[in-house]
């Protein structure tokens, strides 16, 4: 992704893939599987700076409320995405939709949500950033500190997206043919049935194979993967939102400004909890045994996804609660209005650029993977064989 090399041994699958789709065959050798490895290597020493830098705001704020510890804790984590963002967007793929396209349309929606911010009063990000750090109170509405919020808000939304985006892909390239050879060839009874429960493989299908066959296109825009981020981002973070909005205890000690900060922070990071499970779909993961058709790893995927959705969403019945303290339901709808355009022009963002940058290179390095560890393990099982 980030480097244009490929590991060694894996060119005759480069080759094999190249052969099977020649449109795209240049962007196929151009995907590096060495990046992955680095950069979940790296990962974990990231965290701890995400985590120094959220114990030092604190200790500088000296503030120790709830609000302050959730509110500094997600900007750490977005300030330290964002420069992760900055340092590995020159390497990403450009794919179909050039990268100025990207930009311009990220400083767009930065638009529509500050005009949005001003036009309902709850400010901006810039405002709600500077608001919970505590160094002003205020932000000016003049015209100089709209660009200025424009800039910066452009900067977190596409960056911070970036380096979230980068982190999940390379977790998911390096992990998940490990999980799909698991299935096919681990003889560990555990790792291999937790595997399958995971993917609700009914227990009558004896696995025969497992095949990965994506649609790898390069050079159009997905729109298809697209639209089924966005639209389960909103609904994701719209039900996620219940836990604070309809939250009695939060209503009562967190002002809307403190309430929008937090969830606007937090959809930063809802695709680590929706990308996994369309990317298995994306793949058409199947299961091939002796039944009549074959088993799809999505089907139990996306029950999985959906019961997710319902357990996030089962938190909806704090809404009785709230009520039941006098909470008033206009101001707990409007909560939701409030939060509702931040989130749609957030999922724009995220969907076009996993979609133009992430998703076909994914695919690719996955499947690569995929295949040299179905060579090897197949190879393993023959010598077994002969022993």
């Amino acid at each position: 992704m980030f480097e244009h090399r490929q590991n060694d041994g894996t060119d005759a699958h480069v080759k094999e893939l190249s052969g099977r789709f020649p449109e795209s065959s240049s962007f196929i050798q151009s995907v590096s599987l060495e990046n992955d490895i680095k950069l979940t290597k790296v990962f974990p020493v990231f965290l701890a700076v995400c985590i120094v830098l959220w114990i030092a705001l604190l200790v500088i704020r000296g503030n120790y409320s709830l609000t302050a510890i959730i509110e500094l804790l997600c900007f750490s984590f977005i300030g330290c995405f964002s420069v992760l963002g900055l340092v590995l967007y020159p390497f990403i793929d450009s794919g179909p939709l050039p990268k100025w396209t990207i930009i311009l349309i990220s400083s767009v929606m930065a638009a529509v949500q500050i005009g949005y911010g001003q036009l309902m009063e709850i400010g901006t990000f810039v405002d709600m950033v500077v608001y919970m750090i505590g160094f002003i109170t205020d932000v000016s509405k003049d015209l100089v500190m709209v660009l200025v919020s424009i800039v910066v808000l452009t900067f977190v939304t596409l960056f911070a997206t970036v380096g979230v985006l980068a982190v999940i892909s390379a977790y998911l390239r390096v992990y998940l043919p490990r999980v799909f050879l698991s299935i096919d060839y681990d003889t560990r009874t555990k790792r291999k049935s937790a595997s399958e429960g995971f993917f609700m493989i009914p227990d009558i299908v004896d696995v025969k194979d497992i095949e990965v066959e994506p649609d790898i296109d390069f050079r159009h825009f997905d729109r298809h993967v697209a639209r089924n981020l966005f639209l389960y981002m909103i609904l994701m973070m719209l039900l996620l939102s219940s836990n604070l909005f309809l939250n009695p205890y939060f209503l009562d000690t967190m002002g809307t400004k403190d309430l929008m900060a937090i969830m606007l922070m937090l959809s930063i990071f809802a695709p680590a909890l929706i990308i996994p499970w369309q990317i298995i779909g994306d793949l058409k993961v199947r299961v091939v045994s002796d039944a009549p058709r074959d088993y799809y790893l999505w089907t139990g995927a996306r029950k999985r996804l959906f019961s997710t959705f319902l357990t996030v969403g089962a938190f909806s019945m704090m809404f009785f609660l709230a009520m039941y303290y006098g909470f008033s339901i206009t101001d707990m709808l409007v909560n939701y209005l409030y939060f509702l355009v931040p989130l749609i022009c957030l999922a724009v963002v995220y969907s076009l650029v996993y979609a133009n940058s992430f998703n076909s290179a994914m695919k690719v390095a996955i499947l690569l993977r995929f295949m040299a560890g179905k060579v090897k393990s197949a190879g393993k099982e023959r010598a077994k064989g002969r022993l």
